[in-house]
């Protein structure tokens, strides 16, 4: 019986990742985007500080001469080179990749350099899937790159190429010591210097045009700036641009953090905490408002961080289906664990996330309503939540109630809600540097709270259960749910444990003042230093130290019902609005237009009560039906069965055939419920 290895056209494999990268990110210079990406973020993770100190990267290009083509090249200093076996073959290098723990892989970046569709990264980690390689063979006109490395581990010198030969397969060469030095002296001259210190190297002769062209125009400069702004800014990172040895720093982003600007219109949500699974925390949602000045194309949308590194920019427009994207740009972080996960649902080019997935669906439905309501803020979305008689609302409930038992039996999970992570019995650091808000109370349980009545107890206590005290600035503050404004405000500046008191109120006295509707109760901690408090906790000034908390009352009125679907009334003259959905804090609110025509005449017959409940009840099921689509495809993507629409019908693309599906389903429910 023959047996070999399956022939492979590795030349179209190539073909296809450089498609994949042009599709993703879509603009002229979609190869130096790709190209500057994928080299800065595998030099990033090389590094030996986690912080990056003593860590550098230039990317530099020499001009062609009578001697040799035009040479591109990256290198990097304060890393950890390229480590571990140096194979002799292709059986020591599979031997290589294939050692069992972690530990022993990370220590192998030789081997994973050297071939093509291995990681020794966690899947956790961006460029997890070793496609890296392939953008920088594809980014040369003779499809081959050269590399060497002085290795921290052994200080033995490593020089190799890696190239597309005629046979359309990726052949490696290598050699190690004073046979690397000789065959890089004889290929390169006196072009490339020897390396001094521990790093890494790669060089190509003949990039193509577009990449020579982004470095010249100082495109490349911006790509960089907008990708990578993160680290520039937070750890002062050491990136250059060389061009025949002229070098300049790439300086920091003119834009993020969105401080920068100085623009009043901005803000930032400090830490933002799942209540149905707190493993999963967003660091901050920072968010401005340029009024008429022009937002930079690359920095236009929210900035999707992870790791250091911005890996898509999601359109504001697309997020709540309003046109204000080139008023709003911002940025997204994620604490560690999130960080982890989301780098789960990046996309292979690491160019996009696939929001699809969990977590990252939910993390969109926040983003979703956190940027809703700061376009509310400042007036960019005209309609907000009409007031309505008892009667309309009375119905409003009535078809919401009918929503929601809908909601219950097609076991919808919500707009903040996942598995809860366990992670044991004690309490985790950020709770024994905490918040208290122990003593709110209303007069009555379901948080109403009539005038003449007071709120009790509107203060938090901050609490620090380490040896190591904290200078901290802690802020609370009562404003109005209708509009935002701030009713009370008071801030104090603390060392705690030794200052441990009371910030707030006693005693809120409900008055004339207060209108009726909801109020908000918040108050957040913040670090005045940069203090190490144990070894795996430190915070740096203006940080926030814990995640706001917060308390609601109602003033002569009672909190809306709670459930999976909220209904409120948006009156507003936009032709596209009649019934839709938007995401909420924690539900998701079917909104009416009760100026459009259609619901207007309902209003003005006898029957309208029971018109208008059938009319919100029917329009909102479809869209229960369709986020049930949505989750039974985040189930069948994490290898889970789904609940009502199955894997084969999920997967036809065709809109039609889905849509019908859903009408489907649909028809079954309502068959009993008109019975």
């Amino acid at each position: 019986m023959a047996q070999f290895t399956q022939p492979q056209n590795q030349e179209r494999d190539l073909q296809a990742i450089m498609e994949g990268y042009e599709g993703k990110v879509r603009h002229r210079y979609w190869l130096a985007e790709a190209f500057q990406k994928d080299a800065i973020q595998n030099s990033w993770d090389a590094r030996f500080s986690s912080k990056g100190k003593d860590w550098s990267f230039t990317l530099f290009l020499i001009s062609e001469t009578r001697e040799h083509p035009p040479i591109l090249g990256f290198l990097d200093t304060g890393t950890h080179g390229l480590t571990g076996t140096i194979p002799k073959d292709e059986k020591t290098a599979i031997k290589a990749l294939s050692k069992k723990t972690r530990e022993e892989r990370e220590k192998e970046r030789l081997p994973y350099f050297l071939s093509s569709n291995w990681s020794n990264k966690p899947k956790s980690a961006i460029g997890s899937r070793g496609r890296g390689k392939m953008i920088f063979i594809g980014a040369n006109k003779n499809k081959a790159v050269y590399f060497d490395s002085l290795r921290s581990d052994d200080n033995q010198y490593v020089f190799g190429r890696i190239f597309l030969d005629k046979d359309k397969a990726i052949k490696v060469e290598i050699d190690s010591g004073d046979i690397a030095k000789k065959k890089r002296e004889e290929i390169f001259e006196n072009a490339i210097p020897h390396l001094l210190d521990s790093g890494t190297r790669v060089l190509l002769f003949n990039p193509r045009r577009e990449i020579i062209e982004a470095i010249t125009n100082g495109e490349m400069e911006r790509l960089i700036q907008h990708t990578w702004w993160e680290i520039l800014s937070k750890y002062n990172a050491k990136i250059k641009l060389e061009i025949d040895g002229t070098s300049k720093f790439v300086p920091l982003s003119p834009f993020l953090p969105v401080e920068k600007i100085e623009i009043k219109e901005s803000e930032n949500s400090g830490k933002i905490e799942f209540e149905k699974n707190p493993a999963l925390r967003i660091k901050n949602i920072s968010l401005c408002y340029l009024g008429d000045k022009d937002i930079p194309e690359y920095y236009k949308g929210l900035a999707v961080q992870v790791q250091g590194m911005m890996v898509e920019r999601l359109a504001i427009d697309n997020l709540i289906a309003e046109p204000i994207g080139s008023k709003i740009y911002g940025a997204v972080t994620f604490d560690e664990y999130l960080e982890e996960r989301m780098a789960e649902c990046e996309g292979p080019e690491h160019c996009d996330i696939i929001w699809t997935r969990s977590p990252a669906n939910q993390i969109r439905n926040k983003l979703k309503y956190i940027i809703r309501k700061f376009a509310e803020k400042y007036k960019l979305i005209e309609e907000s939540k009409q007031h309505v008689s008892k009667e309309q609302r009375g119905v409003e409930i009535v078809a919401q109630n009918e929503l929601n038992t809908l909601a219950k039996t097609l076991n919808l999970t919500g707009t903040a809600t996942g598995r809860r992570i366990r992670r044991g019995k004690e309490r985790s650091s950020v709770e024994q540097l905490r918040l208290s808000i122990a003593d709110f109370k209303t007069p009555y349980e379901n948080g109403r709270v009539d005038r003449g009545q007071s709120v009790k107890g509107t203060y938090v206590t901050p609490i620090n259960e380490y040896s190591t005290s904290l200078k901290v600035l802690v802020k609370t503050h009562i404003f109005s749910q209708k509009n935002g404004k701030v009713i009370k405000h008071i801030e104090k500046e603390l060392k705690i444990p030794e200052e441990q008191i009371k910030v707030g109120w006693s005693e809120i006295k409900i008055d004339k003042s207060f209108e009726h509707g909801g109020y908000t109760f918040r108050a957040e901690m913040r670090s005045l230093e940069d203090k190490k408090i144990s070894e795996k906790l430190s915070y740096e000034k203006g940080e926030l130290v814990y995640h706001p908390v917060s308390r609601t009352f109602y003033v002569e009125e009672d909190p809306p019902e709670k459930g999976f679907f909220r209904i409120e009334n948006r009156a507003n003259n936009d032709r596209r609005k009649f019934i839709w959905i938007e995401e909420g804090d924690k539900e998701y609110i079917l909104c009416y237009n009760s100026s459009h025509p259609t619901i207007k005449s309902i209003l003005k017959v006898k029957e309208w009560k029971e018109l208008l409940r059938t009319l919100l009840f029917k329009e909102g099921s479809y869209f229960a039906y369709g986020i049930r689509l949505t989750e039974d495809k985040v189930l069948i993507e994490e290898g889970k069965k789904p609940l009502i629409f199955t894997k084969e019908e999920i997967e036809n693309n065709d809109f039609q055939s889905l849509l019908q599906q859903v009408a489907f389903c649909r028809s079954s429910y309502l068959w009993e419920y008109d019975k």
